[in-house]
C-alpha cells in the first residue's frame, strides 16, 4: 500500500508539473477534413477537471463543456482552422490544439446564356441565365455584356434575367454574353443570340372587301371619341392600321385617298 500511495502521489506530481492530459482523439494533427462530415474531438485527462473550454477559430463555444466537441466543416473553398481545448483543475490547467484543414479543389461554374431566341422589335426582350450552374453551389455574381448588334440598354447586367427594348430592325442581330463567377473567383461563360421579326398588324385591310377602308360615313354615334382636321378636308371614316405600322384615317374628296398618321398619334385621343 505503501508502495502504491508513493506512486500515486508521483503521477500527480508529475500531471501537474507536465500537464493533465494524457491522450486525444483523433491523433492526426494537421487533421485532413472534408465538408459536411461530423467529425468528434476528444480528450482524456487526469482526474476529472472543473470545467472544459473549447474554441474554434479563437471564439469559445459556450455550448461545449465536455471532453468532446463534435465539429461539421462547412467550408467549399480550400481552408484552414484551429480547434483548441484548455482542461481546467483547481491549481493547474492543460491545453490542446488540433489544426483543421480542408484540401478540396474548387470546381468551376457552368453559365448558360440560354438558348438563341427570336423577339419583336419595339418590345420588351428578356434574357435568361437561370440555368447557370456551380457543382458547388456557390455562383457569387452574374454579368451580362453586348458583344455584337445595335446598342441596347440592359435593365441590370448584373441581373440573372435583364431586360431591354428591342428599339432596333427587323433585320439586326444582337449577341450577348453571360459571365458567372464563383466565390473562388472560378468563371465561365456562355453566349445568346437574338434576332428580330416584325409581327404583322392584325388590322389591315380588314374591311369586307379588303381595301383598307371603313364601309361606314361619320360617326354612328353622338358620341365624340376623336376628331381630327386635315389640310385636305375633314376626316369621316375610321382609322385602319397599315402593314408599316402606321394609322390611315379616313377619306376625302372624291380621290378616296388616306390621311396617313403615326400610330402614336391616335394613342391620346380619347
Amino acid at each position: 500500500m505503501r508502495k502504491l500511495s508513493i506512486i500515486s502521489i508521483i503521477l500527480m506530481v508529475s500531471a501537474m508539473l507536465s500537464g493533465c492530459i494524457i491522450s486525444i482523439t483523433p491523433k492526426d494533427n494537421p487533421l485532413i477534413m472534408s465538408p459536411g462530415v461530423t467529425t468528434v474531438l476528444t480528450i482524456k485527462a487526469y482526474f476529472t477537471p472543473i470545467k472544459y473550454v473549447w474554441t474554434v477559430d479563437d471564439t469559445v463555444d459556450p455550448a461545449a463543456t465536455g471532453n468532446s466537441y463534435s465539429y461539421m466543416l462547412n467550408d467549399v473553398l480550400p481552408s484552414t482552422h484551429t480547434i483548441n481545448v484548455v482542461a481546467v483543475h483547481f491549481l493547474y490547467k492543460d491545453s490542446y490544439t488540433w489544426n483543421i484543414k480542408y484540401e478540396g479543389s474548387n470546381r468551376p461554374p457552368v453559365a448558360s446564356a440560354g438558348p438563341d431566341k427570336k423577339g419583336h422589335i419595339r418590345r420588351i426582350v428578356t434574357l435568361d441565365g437561370g440555368g447557370s450552374t456551380d457543382p458547388d453551389g456557390n455562383i457569387v455574381s452574374f454579368l451580362w455584356e453586348q458583344t455584337d448588334g445595335p446598342t441596347v440598354t440592359l435593365s441590370d447586367p448584373s441581373a440573372i434575367q435583364p431586360q431591354f427594348l428591342a428599339e432596333v430592325s427587323a433585320s439586326s442581330s444582337l449577341t450577348f454574353r453571360l459571365t458567372v463567377t464563383d466565390a473562388g473567383g472560378l468563371s465561365s461563360s456562355d453566349t445568346c443570340i437574338v434576332s428580330f421579326y416584325e409581327e404583322t398588324w392584325s388590322m389591315f385591310m380588314q374591311d369586307s372587301r379588303h381595301t383598307g377602308r371603313s364601309p361606314y360615313i361619320g360617326a354612328q354615334t353622338n358620341n365624340l371619341k376623336w376628331s381630327f382636321m386635315t389640310t385636305g378636308g375633314y376626316v369621316y371614316s375610321s382609322p385602319t392600321v397599315g402593314a408599316n405600322g402606321m394609322v390611315y384615317v379616313g377619306e376625302f374628296g372624291d380621290q378616296g385617298g388616306g390621311v396617313q398618321l403615326p400610330e402614336q398619334s391616335l394613342c391620346n385621343r380619347q
